[in-house]
């Protein structure tokens, strides 16, 4: 099948094969605009085959620090390490914010086909150029000097194995598939979350999968809540600001929806949404689960069948 899809071409056929055994992409940055003292790291983990980005964040600041992380270790050492940038001086909560929200944007929707077709045909420096210019534009704005950004990357491929069960000292916890019992959240922190609309794209509630990238808004009061508002770039003085995250779990109660968002390695959110309600999503060019519509043609099958059978 594979030599027939690339008409005998052995070698791209064998990338192919690669690629669909291994569909998790990982993609590690750093970055450097010197001139304008600030550095950052950027982490993407998405599903190749279906076109979902599965994790995504960045941090920027001014401490050179920062650009001393290694590209090249382990996806979650480096998130971690991402992470705990957030939490020390210099961190710029507001680039980083525009910069997550910006790359996003550009690969689930302004340029899906071209960044997913790179990733595919292993055109890494087209995406390395892809980022950076993103970034760029995201820094020239926000200081009104046009900066060359300089940036380092890393890739790899993981399959859903190893992606989900990578062991590591320091690893923390993969995020349980159904938040069913209250213990499940021992190890986690869980935040008061709401989704919120957003003018570009909307959808009902219902239709949300996992996988999905959603606006959202941190409400919870509590000290830990607030706290990681301002450090998650949730909170401006006293004003709620829209963090974009990605959907870990959707669960259907009732007329309601509960959906569980990851902000960051221990820190999820969870949202209980009116079904009906449109909230804001950033679209995927991906592949989304018809189920509906396989159900009612499984449903128009089984029909047919008792009718073809009476008679």
């Amino acid at each position: 099948m594979y030599l027939e899809e690339t008409y005998g071409n052995l070698s791209l056929a064998l990338k192919n094969i690669s690629h669909d055994i291994r569909p998790i992409g990982i993609i590690k940055c750093r970055f450097s605009a010197v001139d304008v003292n600030i550095y950052g790291l950027l982490l993407l983990i998405f599903n190749a085959r279906t076109k979902k980005m599965l994790r995504h964040a960045a941090v920027s600041g001014c401490t050179p620090e920062i650009f001393e992380v290694d590209i090249n270790s382990r996806w979650f050492s480096f998130e971690k390490k991402l992470y705990s940038s957030r939490l020390k001086d210099g961190a710029l909560r507001e680039i980083t914010q525009k910069i997550e929200q910006s790359v996003l944007l550009e690969i689930q929707r302004e340029k899906a086909d071209n960044f997913y077709a790179c990733w595919n045909a292993g055109d890494g420096e087209s995406i390395k150029v892809l980022l950076k210019d993103t970034i760029q534009e995201v820094i020239t704005y926000d200081t009104g000097r046009k900066e060359d950004v300089y940036l380092e990357f890393n890739c790899q491929n993981l399959n859903l194995r190893q992606f989900k069960y990578l062991m590591d000292a320091d690893r923390i916890d993969e995020l349980p598939l159904h938040l069913e019992e209250e213990k499940t959240y021992s190890s986690l922190v869980v935040l008061d979350t709401e989704l919120v609309r957003n003018a570009s794209e909307e959808i009902k509630a219902s239709l949300i999968e996992a996988g999905d990238a959603v606006y959202t808004k941190i409400i919870d009061e509590r000290d830990i809540g607030i706290y990681l508002s301002y450090l998650l770039g949730g909170r401006k003085g006293d004003e709620m600001m829209p963090l974009s995250a990605n959907v870990e779990d959707v669960k259907i109660l009732n007329s309601n929806v509960e959906i569980v968002v990851r902000f960051g390695p221990g820190i999820i959110g969870r949202a209980i949404v009116d079904a009906r309600k449109k909230v804001g999503i950033i679209k995927n060019k991906g592949v989304r689960s018809y189920k509906w519509f396989y159900f009612l043609i499984a449903a128009g099958g089984i029909l047919m069948y008792y009718v073809i059978k009476g008679f």
